[in-house]
């Protein structure tokens, strides 16, 4: 293996309807917060211009565990399969300006069929 690469094995449990989890530490943390560009030069204007951001921050638990949550719903046997995360699913490990709602979901189909009739117009 290169000096610089790392291996890393994520837990995933699958339940009876192929619907894969991973458990999140306790003191896990992921912050969400959107800003419009507007937003962003009122607070400074001296900024040169801005694009609308979504920044997700969090600790080194809180990123391991959003990126295991990312796999699990990556591997689940589940067409059309998403997870919320907001603070009420999720307290004391998501958190957002404004109660955001961070929705992930995996839709292979959808993807792929509007993948291929933006190609063809």
């Amino acid at each position: 293996m290169d000096k610089g690469a790392h291996e890393l094995t994520v837990r995933l449990t699958v339940n009876d309807r192929g619907i894969a989890s991973s458990p999140i530490a306790t003191d896990a943390h992921v912050r969400v917060t959107v800003s419009t560009a507007t937003e962003k030069l009122l607070a400074d204007p001296e900024l040169p211009p801005q694009s609308n951001s979504i920044v997700i921050e969090g600790n080194k638990h809180g990123l391991i565990a959003l990126a295991e949550q990312l796999l699990a719903i990556a591997h689940t046997n589940v067409e059309g399969y998403h997870q919320h995360f907001d603070s009420d699913v999720f307290a004391g490990f998501f958190e957002s300006d404004g109660d955001w709602e961070l929705i992930v979901g995996r839709n292979d189909k959808r993807a792929i069929r509007r993948a291929v009739s933006d190609r063809n117009p």
